[in-house]
C-alpha cells in the first residue's frame, strides 16, 4: 500500500509563522498604547457575543460578525482557564490587553495548523510537496501578511478564511474530486468571508472559475451562509446595508465626501499607492496576461479547453475589482483578501506551464518568482521593525510615566477616538463608541476607574463613560485634577475649551500645567483644576438624575437663596472671601447643596 509521508519542508512556513507571532507578541507593547482600532470595538463586541447579549453589538459596518463571535468564544475560553474575577465582564474590563493577547495567540495558532493542513492534506492527494511549499509560502509573499501578526483585527480572519479555502479546494476541488462537496463548501466559506468583511467582495467570484459544475449550488449556498453568520446582528441589517451603499456612493472615506463614486484625482493616487504596497502584483499581473495570450492562441491552434482563458480572465477580474475597491478608498489593509489567494494564483500558473513544459523545465521557474517576493517580505520586515522599535520606546516612555506616576482612580477627560493613548480608559472608551447599552456595564466599568468622564461635544454634557451624563459645574466643585492626554490627531483643545467654559460660568479660573511632554512625538499629559476648592469627590457619584432635572434643581436653589436675605448675605461674604462674583457663588452653593443632600 503507497503512504505520502509528509516531507519536513512543509513544517518550515507553520513553525516560522509561531516564531514570527511568538517573536511579534513579545517585541510590540501593549495594545492601548499603540492600536486601539478596530481591536477595543472587537473585543468589547466580542464580550456582547460572549454574554449572548447581541443587541448590545454596535459594530455592524463590515459586518464582522464571525470574527466578533470568533472573539467571543476566545474569551469564554480564557475567562474558564485563567479568569481572576468571577464576573467575565469585569474580568475583561480590567484585563482587556491580557485577553487581546490570548486572542492573538488563538489566531497565530489556527493560522499555523491550517498551513500544515495544506501540506498535510496536499500529499494525500499526491501533489508535489514542491507546489504545496509555495501554497503555504503565498502567506509570505506580502509584508503586510505578517505585519498584521501584531493585531487582532477582522483582516486576520480574513487570510484564515482565504485559507480554509484552499483546503477545500484541495480536499474537493482538485481533479474535480467532489464537486458538489466543493460547490457547497466553498459556499459556506466565501459567506463567512463576505461576512467578515465588505472589502471580500471580489475574492467571492474565484470559486466560479474553479466549479465546472454546481455554480447555483455554491451561489444558493453562499447566500445562506452570508446570513447565518450575520444572524446575530440580523436585525441591524438594514444599518449595514445603508452604510454600504453611502461608501458606495461617497467618494470620501466611511461614506464622507461628495455624493459621487469616485474622485478621479484621489483615485489616481491611490492606485500608485496600491503597486507601491504590492509591486509583486505587477509580476503577478504580467504572468496571467501571457498566460491569457498564449492560452487563446493554444485554443486555437488545438481546439482544446477554455479553461486556463476562464480562469486568467476571471482571476485578472477579481484583481482588477480589488484594485479598484482600494484605490476608492485607501488602507493597505484593504489588500489583504487579494495577498491571500495569490496561493491559488500560484498553482494555476504551475499548472499552466505544466501543460507546455516538463517538470524539469519549470520546477525552479515558480519558486523563484515567490523567493524573490519574499526578498521584499524579508527587506520590509528589517525596515519596520527597526521603525517601530523607536516608536514603541516613545510609547513605553509615555506610558511608564502614568502606570508610575497617576493613580489607578486618575480622572481622566476623555475624547472618544481611534487614537492610541498610554492609559487603558482610552482603549475602553472607544470600544464603547461601539456598542449598544452601555448603562448595563456601568458597574463594571466604575471598578475600573470611577472617575472617567468623556467628551461629547461642545454643545453636549459630559457623561461617566459615555453612560450617565454628569455636571462639569458639579466636577469644577471638587479639587480633583482633571487629565487630558494631548497628542496629533487629538482635539485636546476643544476639551480644555469646554472646561474653561464652564468655570468661567461659575468665575472660577482654572489652574493649567502640563505634567509631562515629548515633544519629539508632539504628546503632553495636561492637567486643569480648581486651586480654591479643598474637595475631593469620586465623580460618578455626580452623575445621578436627568441632567434637565437637575439644571431645573439648581435654579431653585438659587432662587430660595436670593429670597432668604440672611442666607443671600452669608453668601455675599463667602464671595467676597472667594473673589469670585456673587451669581457665581450663589451657584456653586446651589450645586453643592444638590450634590450633599
Amino acid at each position: 500500500m503507497k503512504t505520502n509521508k509528509i516531507n519536513p519542508i512543509l513544517f518550515i512556513v507553520p513553525l516560522f509563522v509561531i516564531g514570527w507571532g511568538i517573536f511579534s507578541m513579545l517585541f510590540y507593547d501593549t495594545f492601548y498604547s499603540r492600536a486601539v482600532d478596530p481591536e477595543y470595538p472587537y473585543l468589547i463586541n466580542g464580550l456582547n457575543a460572549a454574554l449572548l447579549e447581541f443587541k448590545r453589538i454596535g459594530h455592524f459596518d463590515h459586518p464582522g460578525t464571525p470574527f466578533q463571535v470568533f472573539c467571543g468564544v476566545i474569551i469564554r475560553i480564557i475567562h474558564l482557564f485563567s479568569g481572576e474575577n468571577k464576573d467575565i465582564v469585569q474580568d475583561v474590563f480590567n484585563r482587556p490587553d491580557h485577553y487581546l493577547n490570548i486572542i492573538n495567540m488563538f489566531l497565530i495558532a489556527i493560522q499555523a495548523c491550517l498551513l500544515f493542513l495544506i501540506g498535510w492534506i496536499g500529499k494525500k492527494r499526491e501533489i508535489r510537496t514542491r507546489i504545496l511549499f509555495i501554497l503555504q509560502l503565498s502567506f509570505l509573499c506580502n509584508f503586510l501578511l505578517i505585519d498584521l501578526f501584531n493585531r487582532v483585527i477582522p483582516e486576520r480572519w480574513l487570510i484564515i478564511t482565504s485559507i480554509l479555502f484552499i483546503i477545500i479546494y484541495l480536499q474537493y476541488g482538485y481533479n474535480n474530486r467532489k464537486p458538489l462537496n466543493f460547490a457547497i463548501w466553498s459556499g459556506i466559506i466565501m459567506g463567512m468571508g463576505m461576512a467578515t468583511k465588505f472589502n471580500f467582495l471580489p475574492i467571492i467570484l474565484l470559486p466560479f472559475l474553479l466549479i465546472n459544475k454546481n455554480r447555483l449550488i455554491y451561489a444558493g449556498t453562499g447566500i445562506v451562509s452570508f446570513f447565518v453568520f450575520i444572524a446575530p446582528i440580523i436585525t441591524k441589517f438594514k444599518d449595514y446595508w445603508q452604510f454600504i451603499i453611502g461608501i458606495a456612493s461617497h467618494d470620501g472615506i466611511y461614506g464622507q465626501g461628495e455624493e459621487r463614486m469616485f474622485n478621479f484625482e484621489t483615485t489616481k493616487a491611490n492606485l500608485l499607492e496600491v503597486f507601491h504596497v504590492a509591486p509583486e502584483l505587477i509580476f503577478i499581473i504580467s504572468v496571467l496576461i501571457i498566460m491569457l495570450i498564449v492560452s487563446i492562441i493554444y485554443r486555437k491552434i488545438s481546439k482544446g479547453s477554455n479553461q486556463n482563458i476562464l480562469f486568467t480572465i476571471g482571476m485578472l477580474l477579481i484583481i482588477g475589482l480589488q484594485v479598484l475597491m482600494v484605490s476608492k478608498h485607501f488602507k493597505n489593509a484593504y489588500l489583504i483578501p487579494l495577498f491571500s489567494i495569490y496561493g491559488i494564483v500560484f498553482f494555476k500558473i504551475d499548472d499552466f506551464f505544466a501543460t507546455f513544459f516538463s517538470n524539469k523545465q519549470t520546477r525552479f521557474l515558480l519558486p523563484a518568482l515567490v523567493c524573490f517576493f519574499i526578498v521584499f517580505t524579508a527587506k520590509d520586515a528589517v525596515a519596520h521593525v527597526s521603525i517601530q522599535k523607536n516608536q514603541k520606546g516613545k510609547r513605553e516612555e509615555l506610558r511608564q510615566y502614568v502606570v508610575e506616576n497617576l493613580s489607578k482612580n486618575t480622572l481622566w477627560f476623555v475624547e472618544p477616538t481611534w487614537e492610541s493613548a498610554p492609559y487603558v480608559e482610552n482603549g475602553i472608551v472607544y470600544g464603547l463608541s461601539y456598542c449598544h447599552r452601555i448603562n448595563q456595564y456601568l458597574p463594571e466599568l466604575i471598578k475600573v476607574n470611577p472617575n472617567v468622564i468623556t467628551f461629547e461635544g461642545m454643545d453636549n454634557t459630559v457623561k461617566i463613560w459615555r453612560s450617565k451624563p454628569v455636571s462639569l459645574d458639579s466636577i469644577m466643585m471638587t479639587a480633583t485634577p482633571i487629565y487630558i492626554y494631548s497628542s496629533p490627531g487629538r482635539y485636546a483643545c476643544m476639551l480644555m475649551k469646554k472646561i474653561n467654559q464652564a468655570a468661567h460660568n461659575m468665575g472660577i479660573e482654572m489652574q493649567t500645567d502640563t505634567l509631562f511632554s515629548q515633544k519629539e512625538t508632539g504628546s503632553y499629559i495636561i492637567t486643569m483644576q480648581n486651586p480654591h476648592s479643598l474637595r475631593s469627590i469620586e465623580i460618578w457619584t455626580l452623575s445621578q438624575g436627568n441632567p434637565v432635572e437637575r439644571e431645573q434643581q439648581i435654579q431653585e436653589n438659587m432662587k430660595a437663596i436670593h429670597d432668604d436675605p440672611q442666607w443671600l448675605e452669608k453668601v455675599k461674604e463667602k464671595a467676597i472671601e472667594k473673589n469670585i462674583p456673587l451669581d457665581s457663588m450663589v451657584r456653586l452653593d446651589a450645586i453643592w447643596m444638590i450634590d450633599n443632600p
